[in-house]
């Protein structure tokens, strides 16, 4: 073998080289020749004995291998041409299922719309297709099975209700909190931020009329080059000047055709924006938590005129917990239950007397300090302490309420997180503790002491009395 393999790499050498005509019959009769050297019988090649082992080389061995389960594991791997997976049922167009559309919320004062969780997106889907009789897709009516239905659909874990028109929602525990909400079916492509509803029906509807039941490209049917001489298959006309242009089943622009915009678009200044239908399909597993603890938070002294200040400042104190717990606590399906207790609202007091009698100088200072320290003079007063003892917990109760209204299969523990004045009034409420009673004890006292001392002068009027205190 040694000789052959010389043959054969003098052959290789000679085959890079530049050789006359007259040599070139000659050195083509010698390759051949190495070509025959070279080539060894299968009988005489070295077979591995042990057959199970993955170190199987070349064509031949595998040809004297046998059949054993072993020796065709081999085989296979020697085979380094991959399964062919298994081909994907093509996508067409139809109407958008409830997991293809997705709602969103928008806070007051910002533009940015955010999308709800999958199993809110679902239900607020489900709730608008029966208001509007639309048909629901078998895959999400065989989730509706397992879903609880209610009268008040609630989203946000249960904090915020979802209006009778599907149009806004609103805080649940506390006042004067609505969202405005938006159902999306076509989306900007970029930032995947939903159009206009009136918008978005007239697209769709064209849409459907033209494609229906047309195959969905998985990828993009035009190149980079091919982006100016894209087709028009067919265009809508909206309102306020915008219109729709469909150069394929998923390219899909809107313009502007105002005079500024079609200058722009003219001199390739201004381009359209691209369109997409549907959006990332909800799942009923993403936003679903169960909920393990009720937490209670109790706000102190400041919230005269700010009743809404608690429920800002438990959204913080909820958003930093669930952060913590997800970036530490990923695996915990669980979560607590945080939400605001607001007192001060419900309390009548001395009805605003104090406003009254507030000297005009320095005005802005003196309010702050009555609806403060006001607040403390008032707990320690006999007069008062029993109304804002009731107020917090009526509130309490109020919320607890609520929230059994919401998870009604709750049994985990509850927490008051409390802070100044409402942790005082918190340990009073859990210990029972009160001054006046402390105070009554103290009189009764005094009786008992004048009624046995010496001193007989108006025992008759103290004996009347401690019997009408005993009643």
């Amino acid at each position: 073998m040694e000789q052959n393999d010389a043959k054969c790499n003098l052959f290789i050498n000679l085959g890079s080289e530049t050789v006359s005509d007259s040599s070139a019959s000659e050195i083509l009769n010698d390759a051949v020749k190495n070509i025959d050297d070279c080539r060894t019988p299968l009988a005489e090649l070295p077979i591995k004995k042990d057959f199970s082992s993955p170190e199987v080389t070349s064509k031949a061995e595998r040809r004297d291998l046998g059949n054993s389960a072993a020796n065709i594991a081999a085989m296979q791997k020697l085979d380094e041409t991959p399964a062919v997976p298994p081909r994907h049922k093509k996508r067409r167009v139809t109407e958008l299922r409830c997991p293809e559309v997705r709602w969103f919320y928008r806070k007051k004062g910002e533009t940015k719309w955010n999308s709800f969780r999958g199993v809110d997106s679902l239900k607020l889907e489900i709730r608008w297709r029966q208001r509007n009789n639309i048909e629901i897709d078998k895959a999400t009516q065989a989730n509706m099975a397992f879903m609880q239905v209610a009268n008040s659909l609630v989203v946000h874990d249960g904090l915020y209700c979802v209006s009778d028109d599907i149009t806004y929602i609103y805080s649940f525990y506390w006042k004067d909190d609505e969202m405005e909400i938006r159902r999306g079916t076509w989306f900007l492509a970029e930032s995947m931020q939903p159009i206009d509803q009136d918008m978005a029906e007239p697209i769709e509807k064209h849409h459907l009329s033209i494609f229906r039941s047309q195959t969905i490209p998985e990828t993009a049917v035009f190149s980079d080059k091919e982006s100016s001489k894209k087709p028009i298959l067919t265009e809508l006309k909206l309102k306020d000047q915008y219109e729709v242009r469909w150069n394929s089943v998923i390219d899909i622009t809107l313009y502007n055709n105002s005079k500024t915009s079609r200058f722009l678009r003219y001199i390739t200044w201004g381009k359209g924006t691209s369109l997409k239908r549907g959006y990332e399909e909800a799942d009923w597993e993403d936003g679903t938590r169960v909920i393990s603890h009720l937490i209670l938070v109790v706000h102190g002294i400041g919230q005269k005129g700010y009743e809404n200040l608690i429920a800002k400042n438990t959204d913080l104190v909820r958003e930093a917990a669930y952060s913590i717990m997800e970036k530490n606590y990923a695996e915990e399906k669980s979560r607590p239950m945080i939400l605001p207790v607001e007192w001060r609202a419900s309390l009548v007091l001395d009805e605003g007397l104090t406003d009254f009698v507030t000297l005009p100088k320095m005005s802005s200072m003196r309010h702050a300090l009555n609806s403060t320290v006001m607040d403390i003079l008032y707990y320690q007063s006999p007069l008062y302490r029993n109304e804002i003892m009731g107020g917090l917990t009526n509130s309490l109760n109020t919320v607890y309420t609520k929230f059994k209204q919401n998870h009604p299969n709750f049994d985990g523990p509850i927490s008051l997180f409390a802070h100044s004045l409402g942790s005082v009034m918190c340990y009073d409420l859990m210990t029972n503790w009160s001054p006046l009673v402390i105070y009554d004890k103290y009189v009764a006292t005094i009786i008992e002491n004048y009624i046995s001392g010496d001193n007989r002068e108006n025992v008759d009027t103290f004996h009347a009395f401690q019997n009408a205190r005993q009643k």
